[in-house]
């Protein structure tokens, strides 16, 4: 027979709680399906069970959001103690536009809302990423051996709400980057500071005809061709900058709009 491969559900799992062995849980339906497991098989978990099981349970009515998270949270559409709860579970804020935050974990993963969860939970309730979830799939790999008796292979899966990201926020009005050398002299500004200004300008006069000038320019600028802004985007992401910056967004109307952009600096 060709080697082949086979994805076997497994039904029957209760709810799971704080405290609860979900190795036995799931070795205990497996074997009442009659799908026990075979050696080389690989066990994939979603990781909301891990954490329940773990108590990676946060009441919101617990929490008291910051001033900063406050802030955001007018800023977003949220409640101020979601977002709270996500700054704490977040290394940085990569994107925040649309009701939607986009964070790098502790864990080093990039991900809608730093992976906090309100789905399939009790009210006001929100769960978080397992703290450790290579050691939660070692200790889930150990009990399963000590069950079955078998080696198998264990992933703690996730789908990290991909399908919330909405991509680049929108940009409005018109920007002029013709005093680019005037003002990087006036400011003086340092080497991290032209390292988004540099390309940015140089992106301009690709696109830029002789023939066409100022013109050509701003029909870009009117299709929202906005590469300052993006260069100062990708600038805010790098990973020289994420020791300074926790969050930016688009400013409001009053601010500047999509012409200014609000950043949070870490102390």
């Amino acid at each position: 027979m060709p080697p082949r491969f086979e994805t076997i559900g497994i039904d029957g799992i209760p709810e799971v709680r704080p405290g609860d062995a979900v190795a036995d849980l799931v070795h205990a339906a497996a074997a009442r399906q009659g799908t026990p497991f075979a050696a080389g098989d690989v066990l994939v978990v979603g990781q909301k069970i891990v954490s329940k099981a773990e108590g990676r349970l946060v009441r919101l009515g617990d929490v008291t959001p910051s001033a900063i998270a406050a802030a955001m949270a007018r800023e977003l559409g949220r409640d101020a103690r979601l977002v709270e709860v996500i700054l704490r579970e977040s290394r940085r804020v990569v994107r925040m536009d649309k009701g939607v935050l986009i964070a790098e974990t502790h864990h080093g993963w990039i991900c809608a809302n730093a992976g906090v969860d309100q789905s399939n939970v009790e009210l006001d309730t929100v769960v978080l990423l397992p703290e450790d979830p290579d050691r939660s799939a070692r200790q889930l790999r150990e009990r399963i051996r000590a069950l079955a008796g078998v080696d198998v292979a264990v992933l703690i899966a996730d789908t990290f709400g991909l399908n919330r990201q909405q991509g680049r926020p929108e940009c409005e009005g018109e920007q002029s980057h013709h005093d680019y050398g005037k003002c990087a002299a006036a400011c003086k500004m340092d080497e991290s500071a032209l390292d988004f200004f540099k390309p940015a300008r140089s992106e301009i006069r690709k696109d830029q005809c002789p023939e066409e000038g100022k013109d050509h320019q701003k029909r870009l600028e009117h299709k929202h061709h906005s590469v300052l802004k993006e260069s100062i985007q990708r600038w805010l992401c790098t990973r020289r900058m994420s020791r300074h910056v926790i969050a930016y967004t688009s400013a409001r109307r009053c601010d500047g709009g999509g012409g200014a952009v609000y950043v949070l600096l870490r102390e």
